[in-house]
């Protein structure tokens, strides 16, 4: 495991993190996103 550093391996283990990303995926998956493009736009940063 070369290049891994503890905070990778850390959130790869952590039950709260994974169901957080998987909750984010399903959201994303039934309602949509948006695209870096617009994410930037409504930072104001384009």
């Amino acid at each position: 495991m070369k290049n891994i550093d503890f905070e990778t391996i850390s959130l790869s283990t952590n039950s709260k993190f994974i169901e957080m990303i998987e909750r984010s995926r399903a959201r994303r998956q039934k309602e949509g996103g948006i695209t870096g493009t617009e994410m930037r736009r409504k930072l104001g940063r384009l």
